[in-house]
């Protein structure tokens, strides 16, 4: 029997200690594995900062509670920026307002949102850098983008600025000549053999001429020199001014003194003795004469470079932003991009709670000049009008959505097949048809046109608008079609356009009108024509963005489309605008309205007044109502009429249909979103001065002070505990 082991012994219990300690339990391991693990975790953190910022700055969610939305940007705009695939640049050139007053402050405030703008377009687009320059305060930022500018255009500028040098190089050389001729001029003036009073002061005063020429040719070099020294060199005024004075001294000064002094070199009278110096003399300024020719045929056909003196003179001016393509720039100025309100406008503006729309006006020029720059052959459309007034111009019926589509580059022209009176009174033919450029997409805009005349009917315009329809639907073309009212059975005339609606299977019936009932005073009804529409298609391209918006159409006609008899001539057609209530009904008696009645057989109706359709060449768009584009609608603000452009419009469902229809028309549907525009629905009032006082108060006082009753609440529960 073996005996137990002594497991008290110190050696035992020397061997126990080292088999059970840990690895690292001594003092100096222990500080090697918290400081390893304090360093990991300082690493891991670091790791950790740099990789939520990363996902932060790629992946970020803002949210823009203002009530214009001035810190976001509208939803066409964000898609725009997807189709940049070319470095852009965005560069602002702000300088403030010195001084204290309240157009500084003012100016600093627009100068501040210009700049957050800008900032928002390069938080959505990699491919688009912001560059923010104080013109005042950095001088060399300055100086460095003019040269980035001279440099794209180098090539462009090069004849000009050899040009300029070979003008300077003709005046020197015209010193010189000026310099050799006072000499033989003051001889021949003080020859006391000349005794021709006449021929002695013609010499005395070509002689004073040139001796006062070297202080006349030291200020034309000093208009070469800063024209051509400029931050951006002025070359087309440098070349006009050395144009000028190198004409002038051909035929002012050297034509007429050679004419004179070779006549007198051939007259009897003079002295045979003078002769041969007048002619000499006539010889030097001939050559000097031949030699201003030959630089002035060397710059007479170099030509002006449109586009780089538009920039310059664009820029010249105070607080402008750049927008930059790798070819191309747009120039917006900062009263384009915030058009101030003027005093009483501002007054109503204060009166009503409301504020100016200024936001939405500088995302509209910004990514107008951001799709012009991108467009290398913009669309042609043409609004096409019968009536008496204009469609665009300062009294065009439609100027206001082709303002929206101008700033995009669209091109945007008008046409009527009317005679119309000249500004002398004289009845001038009408102009051809515009004609589309090689590869440009083509848009028409036909008008509500003119009701046939019984007894003229060609006066009306009809016929020849609807050939010039056809004509251009066969070549290819698309075309947005608005119709009036025209009650075939009272004129006896048929419906020109109803040859142009059969083979896309839409059936306007323009013969009947949508009226609605509407409660006034004391519970009595009226007849009203309005139709307010803010449930648009949301699974059509032209309509998908027009959610939440509000629409008028104030003199509508339905539409009849048969999709089935569409699809089977290989056309797809679909409604755009479709009104669907109790208390709408189609009315027939267009001769009094205002004593319609509601017809229960048809009241209540779905009824389509606006459609789309696509065939395999074209695309058409159809609208029953003659106002609803107008400037009458589109400019109808939240103060009245003409107030769109600063407070939002009333109506702005009309104007994106609009643009957005031409969007789809040209086949540009990547543009197809709500604009800038939209951003005037307004979200959150703005504050009173008394919610304002409440929530500073609330800020600063109430939740420091909540915070603290809170701790206080929790010291004494854990001391109960």
């Amino acid at each position: 029997m073996s005996s137990p082991k002594n497991t008290d012994s110190p050696a035992v219990k020397s061997a126990a200690a080292k088999t059970a300690a840990p690895a690292g339990s001594t003092h100096a391991g222990r500080r090697v594995a918290f400081g390893f693990n304090v360093t990991l975790a300082i690493v891991a953190a670091l790791i950790l900062l740099v990789f939520v910022n990363w996902i932060s700055y790629r992946r970020f969610l803002r949210y823009d509670l203002t009530s214009t939305r001035q810190y976001s940007l509208s939803p066409q705009t964000r898609e725009l920026l997807k189709e940049v695939k070319e470095p852009y640049r965005v560069v602002t050139l702000l300088s403030g307002a010195a001084g204290d007053s309240s157009e500084a402050r003012e100016v600093a405030i627009l100068l501040s949102r210009a700049r957050d703008l800008a900032d928002e377009y390069g938080r959505y687009c990699p491919n688009l850098k912001v560059e923010h320059i104080d013109a005042d305060l950095n001088a060399s930022g300055v100086k460095a983008f003019y040269a980035s500018l001279l440099e794209r255009y180098k090539a462009k500028l090069a004849p000009q600025a050899a040009g300029v040098e070979g003008g300077r190089k003709a005046l020197d050389a015209l010193r010189a000549d000026a310099t050799a001729l006072k000499t033989p001029l003051a001889d021949l003036g003080s020859d006391e053999s000349l005794t021709d009073d006449r021929l002695k002061q013609d010499l005395l005063s070509v002689g004073q001429y040139f001796a006062r020429f070297d202080k006349q040719l030291d200020g034309v070099m000093q208009q070469v020199t800063a024209a051509t020294e400029a931050g951006l060199p002025d070359y087309t005024a440098a070349l006009a001014v050395i144009r000028t004075e190198l004409g002038d001294l051909s035929e002012k000064v050297f034509g007429v003194v050679i004419d004179r002094f070779g006549r007198a070199a051939e007259t009897s009278a003079t002295p045979d003795s003078i002769k041969p110096k007048l002619k000499s003399l006539a010889s030097l300024m001939r050559e000097s004469r031949r030699n201003i020719d030959v630089a002035l045929t060397a710059i007479k056909d170099v030509l002006s470079v449109e586009d780089y003196d538009r920039l310059r003179e664009q820029l010249a001016g105070r607080n402008s932003v750049v927008v930059m393509s790798p070819d191309r720039e747009r120039v917006i100025q900062l009263d384009e991009m915030f058009r101030r309100p003027d005093p009483a406008q501002t007054k109503a503006l204060q009166q009503a709670g409301e504020e100016a729309e200024l936001a939405f006006q500088g995302e509209e020029r910004l990514t107008g000049a951001l799709v012009s720059l991108g467009l290398k052959n913009p669309p042609l459309v043409v609004f096409i009008f019968t009536g008496r007034q204009r469609a665009l111009g300062p009294n065009g019926e439609y100027e206001m959505v082709a303002q929206r589509l101008r700033r995009i580059n669209f091109d945007v022209q008008e046409w009527s097949p009317i005679p119309r009176p000249s500004m002398y009174g004289q009845i001038e033919p009408p102009a051809p048809l515009p004609v589309a450029k090689p590869g440009q997409k083509a848009v028409w805009i036909i008008l509500p046109m003119e009701p046939p005349n019984p007894v003229n009917p060609m006066a009306s315009g009809g016929d020849q608008v609807v050939a010039a329809l056809k004509q251009r639907l066969a070549a290819g073309d698309s075309a947005m079609i608005m119709l009036d009212l025209a009650p075939v059975g009272f004129t006896g005339q048929a419906d020109p356009l109803a040859g142009v609606f059969e083979p896309w299977s839409i059936k306007p019936q323009t013969d009947r009108v949508l009226l609605r009932e509407i409660t006034v005073a004391n519970r009595q009804t009226r007849v009203a024509s309005l139709m307010d529409v803010d449930n648009w298609p949301g699974d059509q391209p032209v309509t998908r963005s027009l959610a939440g918006m509000q629409g008028a159409f104030l003199r509508s006609m339905p539409l009849d489309i048969d999709t089935a008899a569409a699809a089977s001539k290989g056309v797809k057609v679909w409604p755009l605008v479709t009104v669907k209530k109790d208390d709408v009904w189609a009315e027939r008696n267009l001769q009094d309205l205002v004593n319609s009645k509601k017809d229960p057989a048809s009241a209540g109706k779905s009824y389509t007044i606006a459609a789309a359709a696509e065939s395999k060449t074209n695309r058409l768009i159809v609208v029953g109502d003659p106002i609803w584009a107008t400037d009458q609608i589109t400019s109808l603000g939240l103060l009245g009429p003409g107030t769109a452009e600063l407070v939002g419009s009333r109506f702005p469902g009309n104007a994106e249909l609009f643009v957005n229809g031409v969007f789809w028309l040209s086949h540009m549907d990547q543009l197809i979103a709500a604009s800038a525009r939209s951003q005037d629905i307004r979200r959150i009032r703005p504050m009173t001065a008394t919610t304002l006082r409440n929530t500073q108060w609330g800020t600063l006082a109430a939740m420091p002070l909540a915070t603290i009753i809170a701790g206080v609440g929790v010291w004494l529960i854990r001391r109960r505990a």
